[in-house]
């Protein structure tokens, strides 16, 4: 079988990198051979602490341009696909958004590889894609990539273990929200909430911290762009939150947000927030009513680590030999 090298960015934690480690752990458990490599390579790098229970080991980056091997990396470093000439590439679109954010200016500038082609331009060599989300799936479409593989991740068992012990009849009167994404529509919408009801910024918490306020909340909303297909969204709708986000990036379709359509709103620069905020506090006042609505989102996020698993081992079949 062929050895796979997954190159992650080792400067933050987040859903993307540790996505990362799931996928190196899970290819080991079932049989493949998968390190990591941290980015950027000339440094020491030693394991985030949030990903040491991961059998994730790691490569140097001398160690992985091998003719057989596979190469794995993110989107926001395509700038590196040149760089190896003997392995086997693979572009991992764990978001869309983040990658113009990042990347598009500099490849621009720099006139390297522009991944909307089969080719990387110095080589000649077929590079092949996977994507975390539909919505990525379908902007790769639009790009003339069809051959695209569906990846994606699940959630910290933290989350799942969590969930087990909520106890819906000690939920407060509180909305969470995250402050890192769409900050100034959330901020629109919350205006026009009632005084009555608590607001919780899902900002600088532990893991556990995000626990305790999901548990207690009702309501979650998220008017980010959703560049990929979000972890805050199910960790709040496994806590048994009713969940509204906007219709941006992976939102916009059924399957990688799976809520019903009327807790999607059209978050442009004419709506009407007061009618937004009507509706959160309907959630909120008949929560045990519209918590029901959220059942199949919640089940589908429960089935995602054996979608997971066998999406892993297609890969190890299909890319790297595996049986």
């Amino acid at each position: 079988m062929k050895k796979i090298f997954v190159i992650s960015p080792n400067h933050r934690t987040t859903g993307g990198v540790e996505l990362l480690h799931q996928f190196v752990d899970q290819a080991n458990k079932l049989g493949g051979d998968a390190k990591v490599v941290y980015f950027p390579f000339h440094r020491g790098h030693r394991q985030p602490e949030a990903y040491q229970k991961y059998n994730a080991p790691q490569a140097l980056i001398g160690d992985i341009d091998l003719a057989g091997s596979v190469v794995l990396i993110p989107e926001t470093l395509t700038h590196l696909v040149s760089r190896f000439t003997q392995a086997s590439v693979g572009i991992w679109w764990l978001s869309v958004d983040n990658y113009f954010g990042s990347q598009k200016l500099r490849f621009l500038a720099a006139n390297r590889i522009w991944p909307f082609t089969h080719w990387a331009p110095d080589s000649k060599r077929s590079v092949f894609h996977l994507s975390q989300s539909q919505y990525a799936m379908d902007f790769l479409k639009t790009k003339g990539i069809a051959n695209c593989d569906l990846m994606t991740d699940y959630l910290n068992e933290d989350f799942l273990l969590a969930a087990g012990g909520v106890d819906v009849s000690r939920k407060e009167r509180l909305v969470a929200f995250n402050p890192a994404k769409g900050l100034e529509r959330t901020e629109a919408v919350l205006a026009h909430l009632p005084s009555d009801i608590e607001v919780v910024a899902l900002q600088g918490l532990t893991r556990s911290g995000m626990v305790d306020v999901l548990a207690r909340a009702k309501v979650y909303i998220d008017f980010g762009n959703h560049p990929g297909k979000d972890r805050i969204p199910r960790e709040a709708a496994v806590m048994q939150c009713c969940v509204v986000t906007n219709r941006r990036g992976s939102a916009h379709n059924a399957e990688d947000v799976p809520i019903p359509d009327m807790y999607k709103i059209e978050d442009t620069n004419d709506m009407n927030w007061q009618s937004a905020a009507k509706m959160i506090v309907d959630l909120v006042d008949g929560y045990d009513r519209h918590t029901l609505d959220f059942e199949i989102y919640r089940q589908s996020i429960k089935r995602e680590r054996s979608e997971f698993s066998s999406q892993v081992q297609r890969f190890l079949v299909g890319r790297c030999g595996g049986s």
